[in-house]
């Protein structure tokens, strides 16, 4: 048993200093002038029961530093049944100059936000496809950045940009914070090996026409979720040398936490549940490593318990992941410009690895719920 535990701490030491080693790899982005060609988008956004907060959505396009006349908004309404509806015709009173097509969701496969996807992408007018979320705000270089990127790089394909939480207080929000930051790291280090592994739907630019080449998410209709991965996975395999990561701070798209414990379970729980399912080694690879990481420290508590003979391995063990950890948080918070508060991060690593495997072996067995919404893995 104390080979196990020793050979799990040491492959998730080595993945660790992998992905920090990663991030440096990652070439930040540089906006050309504003004299440059503009592209056309289609701004693509899904949502149901989203009436407090699609408005600052749309908002913060409102504010976007790029001619009206070269993007327009689908927002593609999902069922809802709040008041989401007058929130966007508010804001299409405030900017009647921007473009703005509501379409209804056309269901044909168990996973609502891919419907939604298709059916925006059937209807929009341009080829360069932006997605992001409900929730989100995005920010008022968004399209300049990718704009400036796509006539940057060589025949791209596919780009992934970052999201991050709204700074909020509370532990709750904070450790979602933390949370999400480890997700990214782990996005923006592989990306750093041209071997991109995660992305999030919230910030993502691709063409229609290379959607429509791996043909969209043909084969994956039947998981709820992961739009976002699958497609990555997809666009690797076909272009592997046109996906790319855009590295700038004003690309950052923001969201919120989600307000209980209960929805963060829902959430987590969807997330992991198609992990198994993503055509990718070494995701899974990933995710093995540092479940099994997690469950190390679990046990080893646990033991602890009942013997004192383990103690020094949980101690040790755990001061060896909560160094290497932090120097990964440390470096991609840093380049995404989010601070830290250093006793809730502590607090925090002290639950994840309580919280990691509740998830996951929940997400084995267990039905969540996701926008009113019941699904099953």
């Amino acid at each position: 048993m104390t080979t196990f535990f020793i050979f799990n701490v040491l492959v998730y030491l080595i993945l660790v200093a992998a992905l920090t080693i990663g991030l440096t790899y990652l070439p930040k982005h540089i906006k050309k002038r504003s004299t440059e060609e503009k592209i056309k988008f289609s701004i693509v956004v899904a949502f149901r029961n989203e009436e407090k907060k699609i408005y600052a959505l749309l908002k913060s396009f409102g504010k976007l530093r790029y001619p009206k006349e070269l993007f327009e908004i689908i927002l593609v309404n999902d069922a809802s049944t709040d008041d989401s509806l007058k929130e966007i015709d508010r804001f299409v009173r405030y900017y009647p100059d921007i473009s703005i097509t509501i379409l209804a969701n056309n269901r044909l496969t168990h996973s609502p936000k891919k419907d939604a996807i298709y059916t925006a992408i059937a209807q929009s007018n341009h080829d360069w496809i932006v997605t992001t979320d409900a929730d989100c705000v995005v920010p008022r270089k968004w399209l300049q950045l990718f704009n400036s990127f796509i006539l940057t790089q060589d025949r791209v394909a596919f780009i992934a940009a970052p999201v991050v939480y709204r700074e909020e207080k509370g532990f709750l929000a904070q450790f979602q914070q933390l949370d999400w930051l480890s997700l990214t790291a782990v996005t923006m280090g592989s990306f750093g090996y041209k071997s991109p592994m995660l992305c999030s739907g919230a910030n993502l630019c691709y063409r229609k026409s290379t959607f429509k080449t791996v043909g969209g998410f043909e084969g994956n209709e039947n998981i709820a979720s992961g739009d976002d991965v699958f497609l990555l996975s997809k666009m690797k395999k076909k272009f592997p040398k046109r996906v790319f990561f855009l590295n700038s701070v004003d690309a950052i798209v923001q969201t919120r936490a989600v307000p209980t414990w209960k929805a963060l379970l829902h959430q987590r729980v969807r997330w992991a549940s198609k992990t198994g399912s993503i055509p990718n080694l070494e995701v899974k690879i990933t995710g093995a490593v540092v479940f099994f990481m997690n469950l190390s420290l679990v046990l080893l508590a646990l033991f602890s318990v009942f013997s004192p003979i383990w103690r020094p391995y949980l101690v040790g063990f755990f001061i060896a992941k909560f160094i290497v950890d932090s120097i990964l948080i440390y470096y991609t918070s840093n380049i995404l410009k989010q601070k830290i508060n250093l006793s809730i991060w502590f607090v925090s690593s002290l639950v994840y690895p309580f919280f990691s495997v509740i998830i996951v072996f929940t997400s084995l067995f267990a039905k969540y719920e996701w926008k009113g919404r019941n699904f099953v893995k």
